[in-house]
């Protein structure tokens, strides 16, 4: 794979790069509904309850080993 010269100035600008090119990834951060329950995690109870549901707890797994949040317990 070429890298662009940005790519190689901005190893951020490749890791959006990367995230992007994952059509799961890509679809994940674009869903309405998965953004209205990224920004309900910052509440614990809020959390622990999107986690009960499987396809949630994987998109949100998925998003963690992508870096791109941060569960803290």
């Amino acid at each position: 794979i070429k890298r662009s010269k940005i790519e190689e100035v901005d190893p951020e600008q490749a890791k959006v790069n990367a995230i992007l090119q994952d059509p799961e990834l890509r679809d994940i951060l674009m869903d309405p509904g998965m953004q209205r329950v990224l920004m309900e995690c910052g509440d614990p109870a809020k959390f622990r309850a999107h986690m009960q549901n499987k396809e949630t707890a994987r998109k949100l797994f998925k998003l963690k080993q992508a870096g791109l949040v941060q569960v803290e317990m």
